[in-house]
């Protein structure tokens, strides 16, 4: 713990100093923690994204989106899992508006889905609105938010690029195909994220 008395004797640039440290320090943990997360959420949207693509394909009926439902509980669960098997670390700042992100993207997607849904019908809204491009945009930009924060460019760059890329094939090929550009942003701005992070965690062993 510090000293009260020599926290009270250092200058603003000092204090700027410890609090830069601190952060730098968080980051570096979150950072090491944070790829088996990226890895597992990716890998069950990609596997998700590609079953729900060819049911979809087959059988010529959107139903299939209903086992994106099925993800959230597989996803969470494994989530917990991985939690308990983990050496826990503090939260800190990083960890912190991680987690926010991350559940902002969770509470709009359902409302994305919902308000698509009703979109469906003219009665309801003047439009359709494209889910799964919207989805992929809101992942685009949790993911590039997460890599700003973790200091992780190559993260930046895929999720922005993919993002962008597979929102715009969704948009120009609506249907069954929307489901292809989703395992592709999940594998390029998730799975691949994922796998670096946990490399560069093992080369700092």
């Amino acid at each position: 713990m510090v000293n009260m008395k020599a926290t009270n004797s250092m200058s603003p640039e000092q204090s700027l100093e410890i609090i830069r440290k601190s952060i730098e320090e968080s980051r570096t943990v979150v950072n090491r923690e944070m790829g088996i997360y990226f890895l597992w959420w990716g890998i069950l949207t990609f596997i998700i994204s590609i079953v729900v693509g060819m049911l979809w394909n087959a059988t010529d009926s959107p139903k299939w989106n209903m086992l994106w439902a099925l993800m959230a509980v597989l996803g969470y669960s494994g989530n917990y899992l991985i939690g308990k098997k983990r050496k826990k670390t503090p939260e800190n700042f990083v960890s912190k508006a991680l987690g926010w992100i991350w559940i902002t993207f969770g509470l709009l997607c359902i409302v994305c889905w919902i308000i698509g849904s009703l979109s469906f019908s003219t009665d309801v809204y003047g439009t359709r609105l494209p889910i799964t491009a919207v989805i992929i945009l809101l992942g685009g930009f949790a993911s590039t938010v997460s890599g700003f924060l973790l200091k992780n460019n190559a993260m930046v760059g895929a999720s922005l690029g993919c993002a962008v890329v597979c929102a715009n094939f969704c948009i120009k090929a609506p249907g069954a195909y929307e489901m292809f550009c989703m395992a592709l942003f999940a594998l390029v701005g998730m799975v691949i994220p994922g796998i670096v992070t946990m490399a560069k965690k093992k080369e700092a062993k």
